[in-house]
């Protein structure tokens, strides 16, 4: 009876991180060796079949070059943001991402139109509210004299966005979307999963803005 409820437990594990749509060999490898879990053959090639998606097991997410980030929320938390800077903004992009399943060429797909609107709408900055005014000349550590109020985080999400956030992220207001670095991004991404560029390509003057995010759109991550 316990190898039987091992077996029906071993493939429920199986399952849940087919579910993830991954894998490539080196996340297997890691896999194996958190979890000691030795997947069969069949399993094995089931799971390289699959699109390259970051793993997710437990609090963890395994990327696809197999690295390791053991606390995603942390780990996006500290990267060094700071005025127009990219890298930070892209890797608390692609770890956001992952983190919410989307696939490696999911998230490759959106890294052009999500850095035109981090960029053109909170100078890569997660604590940004409309109004927000930067302590010194350069923006550096993105740290601000003036919070400002209304729109919020690097998507400068408005209040007609809320019920979005609120629903996808538990985000429900801009003091919470602008209370930490994830949550900024998270706001952000769940928004383009719920409209698309839309929320920044709506009339003449945006898609002006925005002429590379609206050309640039992603794959569809509905």
């Amino acid at each position: 009876m316990k190898n039987i409820r091992r077996s029906v437990a071993v493939m429920a594990a199986t399952i849940a991180i087919l579910s993830q749509s991954a894998c490539t060999p080196e996340q297997l490898q890691k896999y194996s060796e958190m979890t000691g879990h030795d997947l069969s053959a069949g399993d094995e090639a089931a799971m390289l079949a699959l699109d390259d998606t970051p793993m997710v097991v437990g609090s963890k997410v395994i990327h696809a070059d197999g690295t390791v980030v053991d606390d995603p929320v942390a780990y996006v938390n500290a990267l060094p943001y700071s005025y127009q800077s990219k890298a930070p903004v892209i890797e608390a992009f692609r770890t956001v991402t992952a983190a919410r399943g989307w696939t490696a060429e999911q998230t490759a797909s959106w890294e052009v139109a999500l850095w035109d609107i981090a960029l053109k709408e909170a100078q890569g900055c997660w604590n940004v509210r409309y109004g927000a005014r930067f302590a010194h000349w350069d923006g550096r550590g993105c740290i601000l004299s003036r919070s400002g109020s209304g729109a919020s985080g690097y998507g400068q999400i408005t209040s007609v966005l809320h019920p979005v956030t609120c629903e996808m992220a538990n985000l429900c207001s801009g003091p919470a979307i602008v209370s930490s670095p994830w949550n900024s991004m998270l706001a952000t991404v769940v928004v383009i999963e719920r409209h698309g560029v839309s929320p920044w390509c709506y009339d003449s003057f945006s898609r002006n803005f925005h002429r590379t995010a609206c050309r640039n759109p992603g794959l569809d991550v509905g």
